[in-house]
């Protein structure tokens, strides 16, 4: 938890560091693909536009990756533990609504409207 999060204390430094080797690994090799799998759990509305900023942040692009975005079913435990989230349609509004908002305005969210373009799928 302490170096492979996007949002800890050195705010995901680490992890970006080691995944930028990966990408240079990557295009050394012309023709090897990959796709990287984040997590959205729901929780909170920010956490799309956190993800988001960390990629744009540590400039996390690379022709041969694309990212998968991956929400592990976690509701019976968020429940419990985050606050706010008194049922299953919170946590899929803070899954969604960002992403329909980017869509309709890419304004409204600009890093997020970037990290999308690398995402192939849920």
């Amino acid at each position: 938890e302490i170096f492979l999060k996007t949002d800890n204390r050195i705010e995901g430094v680490y992890l970006a560091g080691i995944t930028k080797e990966l990408f240079q690994d990557y295009t050394e090799a012309k023709y090897q693909m990959s796709e990287l799998r984040l997590s959205i759990y729901g929780r909170n509305k920010d956490e799309w536009d956190k993800l988001a900023k960390w990629i744009v942040k540590n400039k996390l692009y690379c022709d041969n990756v694309r990212w998968m975005v991956q929400v592990p079913r976690l509701y019976h435990i968020h429940r419990k533990t985050v606050p706010n989230m008194n049922c299953f349609s919170d946590m899929l509004r803070n899954i969604f609504a960002p992403l329909f908002e980017v869509t309709k305005d890419p304004s409204s969210h600009p890093e997020l409207h970037l990290f999308l373009q690398q995402v192939v799928g849920f």
